[in-house]
């Protein structure tokens, strides 16, 4: 591996608040740079990814584990610019040895939820979507 050193001119302030900023943080001006080059230089990940759950059985345990599929590729990017990328995990594991007794509560108190705010919300039918009161607008 090879290295280069940068430099950069600045006014003398920001020089003098850079140096006590450094100072502060217990960290050589030339560290802080060096973080500051190679955070900018880290793929950024958005900070919400799709997926869809699966739940499999595994037979050995008597069990369940819950992972999510991410939907592929992924567009990251790096300090301004995107590009895709394939991310190693296509599968997120969630849990594991998750029983059939908490499955089946997971699933009603989502169900309970979902009502809840569907009376809340005044959805009658399954196929509409909720909508937020300033898309429908005043009547008056």
């Amino acid at each position: 591996m090879t290295f280069d050193v940068l430099s950069a001119r600045v006014e003398k302030e920001k020089s003098l608040r850079f140096k006590k900023l450094c100072e502060i943080k217990q960290m050589t001006t030339s560290a802080r740079l060096k973080e500051l080059i190679e955070s900018d230089l880290k793929p950024k990940i958005p900070d919400y990814l799709a997926g869809n759950n699966i739940i499999e059985y595994d037979e050995k345990s008597n069990s369940f584990t819950w992972k999510i599929k991410l939907d592929l590729p992924v567009t990251i990017s790096w300090n301004g610019q995107t590009g895709e990328t394939n991310i190693r995990k296509i599968e997120i594991p969630v849990a594991k040895n998750l029983s059939e007794e908490l499955l089946k509560d997971i699933d009603k108190q989502i169900n309970d939820a979902l009502k809840t705010r569907n009376e809340k919300t005044n959805k009658t039918k399954n196929n509409s979507v909720i909508l937020p009161k300033e898309l429908v607008g005043d009547e008056k």
